[in-house]
């Protein structure tokens, strides 16, 4: 008896598997918009159910081990459910199909497109039908656009609006602050604060900005509050944050923590949370964690960890992580929901870099025994991949920008295998795809690209560049006062050839940025991080700017993320506010990313 019933209770479990199947979510990473896939499977199976608002069409209809659903469009990063049945069978493969070419492949074909056409891509403001503000009955004084409207964009201006029994005649001075500074070229009285005025900045030292020729800047989510002052001088306080029509809601959206975070993270586990928390609620969903290891010289074959500050081997901001500074940080990241990314960045020592005739960094490196340095590279790789997998580590990168080293494919290949030996989560590279680009644009051969990156991808889960800074496009003025637009108009023409050559070359590899950066120094946006034409004067604005166009960039681009260089978790704000900080966390700017990611 006990037998027949172990027997009918394997035939309904198994039947009831065979009812249930199974289900998977599939992700277009085309780059492109699809019109259709082609799913394969590794048997015969049923298609019990798909969405069908994605696709309206199967075939065919019957059991198979391919199927194409088509009559539809979902753009890159959409995604299309399907269930069948049986559940023994899997995905093996897709396809996605009749794509038209990508916003990159379009523009590296066409040339250049304005930061009108941009916007046009990628912003989605309010419609005619966005319902007009209605004050209460008891409100004075409110805030609008033009038209009426509550929510203020960054083409918007600001009207002041009055109660029909407000007397206005009892106004004496209206005072604007933005960003919680005076602006002080306005006038004592007025209604509306215009587009022009929101966008105007007159050198005031408050705002760490040099005075600007024209109001070509971003506002994404700054702070306008406009005082209504009265002889008894208790002014009404009225305030509004300037919306975005962009925003990039994309899969991996990392605060890197930057190479000193060991240093700077807080003593107390509660500020810690705190800060991630801070994170989090400004719209990243991931963390990026790097642990610095050492070399003697650009031609050393030895890798070695440096736990010690030493002058002669470790700059003020780098010494080797230990393990529990590592476990730390990656545990508190995950505690409040931030995936993590474990990357491994290498250093040459101080002593031999002021002693080489030249400037000198990892991406020059030139080992003497390259079998042995990958040997001793290696063993650091496993070591830290290993932490990783303990962890519960999303995303492990091997290297960060070893230009030079990367003609070694086969041993990068071999290196990545022995790596997910120990490694279950996503295994990348980040390249430092800038210095490939900076002047591509003016080629007219793409082998000057395709001969010098990487050829290690198929490899990798994942394409990951970095990119500093802006550069201006062949032709542009090189200036201390940027346009925003002009930096966004180049900042896409000049990447769209890597997203187009990286999505022709490695179809539905993820592709990324794994840094990027600027810093507060003025002119850094079209002379470069170094020391540019102003190196003692910080300009925030052209930070602001350079960080609003980055991100636009990134949406046209249809990146499947970035991770922002740096996100600081120290405690401390003030500080940072040097002309070669490259910390986002300042006040409105760090607002300005968060309008536009979160």
């Amino acid at each position: 008896m006990k037998r027949t019933v172990c027997l009918v209770l394997l035939i309904v479990l198994l039947v009831s598997l065979l009812v249930v199947g199974a289900s998977e979510t599939l992700t277009n990473r085309s780059g492109r918009t699809a019109t259709g896939v082609i799913v394969t499977f590794s048997d015969r199976v049923r298609i019990t159910s798909y969405d069908d608002s994605v696709f309206a069409t199967q075939e065919p209809l019957g059991r198979a081990d391919q199927f194409t659903f088509n009559g539809g469009e979902l753009e890159h990063g959409g995604r299309f459910r399907l269930t069948w049945s049986p559940s023994s069978a899997s995905i093996v493969d897709q396809e996605w199909i009749n794509a038209p070419g990508s916003i990159a492949d379009e523009w590296y074909s066409s040339g250049s497109l304005s930061y009108e056409e941009i916007m046009a891509q990628i912003a989605q403001y309010p419609g005619p039908d966005e319902p007009l503000y209605v004050p209460a009955e008891d409100e004075a004084i409110w805030l609008t656009d033009l038209e009426g409207h509550a929510a203020i964009y960054d083409n918007d201006s600001i009207r002041i609006n009055y109660a029909a029994w407000f007397d206005q005649s009892q106004v004496t001075r209206i005072e604007v602050y933005r960003n919680g500074i005076k602006m002080r070229f306005l006038p004592d009285l007025f209604d509306v604060l215009t587009n022009e005025q929101m966008k105007t900045f007159d050198g005031n030292p408050l705002e760490h900005t040099p005075a600007s020729d024209h109001t070509d800047h971003a506002i994404f989510g700054y702070v306008f509050r406009i005082e209504v002052h009265s002889p008894d001088d208790h002014p009404q306080s009225r305030e509004k944050i300037i919306c975005s029509p962009v925003r990039l809601d994309t899969d991996w959206r990392v605060a890197a923590l930057g190479n000193y975070w060991y240093g700077d993270m807080p003593r107390s586990e509660a500020e810690l949370r705190t800060k991630l928390v801070q994170m989090v609620n400004w719209g990243f969903n991931a963390a990026q964690v790097d642990v610095n290891y050492f070399m003697a010289s650009k031609d050393s074959n030895e890798v070695f960890a440096q736990y010690v500050h030493d002058p002669r081997i470790t700059p003020t901001w780098a010494r080797t992580t230990t393990r529990d500074e590592i476990v730390r940080i990656i545990r508190a990241a995950e505690a409040v929901d931030l995936k993590t990314e474990l990357r491994i960045q290498l250093c040459l020592s101080e002593e031999f870099k002021q002693t080489y005739p030249v400037w000198i960094n990892r991406s020059g490196i030139a080992p003497s025994d390259v079998d042995k340095w990958f040997r001793s590279y290696g063993e650091v790789c496993l070591e830290m991949a290993q932490l990783a997998e303990e962890e519960s580590v999303e995303v492990f990168c091997v290297a960060v920008e070893l230009n030079s080293m990367e003609k070694y494919a086969e041993a990068w290949t071999a290196l990545i295998r022995d790596v997910r030996g120990v490694f279950s989560g996503l295994v990348t590279f980040s390249e430092s795809t800038h210095h490939y680009l900076h002047g591509f644009n003016t080629y007219s051969d793409e082998s000057r690209f395709s001969n010098n990156v990487g050829d290690f991808w198929d490899a990798c889960d994942a394409i990951e560049m970095n990119c500093y800074p802006l550069y201006p496009r062949p032709g542009d003025a090189v200036t201390l006062d940027p346009r925003m637009g002009d930096l966004a108009e180049g900042f896409v023409e000049t990447w769209a050839r890597a997203f187009a050559y990286y999505r022709e070359h490695y179809p539905g590899k993820p592709l990324w940025f794994g840094e990027i950066g600027t810093s507060y120094r003025d002119g850094t946006a079209t002379y470069g991080t170094g020391e540019g034409r102003n190196p003692d004067v910080m300009d925030i604005q052209e930070f602001a700017d350079t960080w609003a166009a980055y991100l636009l960039g990134c949406s046209v681009l249809q990146a499947d993320g970035f991770a922002v260089w740096a996100v600081r978790v120290t405690p401390e704000e003030d500080w940072m506010l040097r002309p070669g900080e490259f910390a986002v966390n300042y006040t409105h700017v760090i607002e300005l990313l968060s309008a536009l990611i979160k």
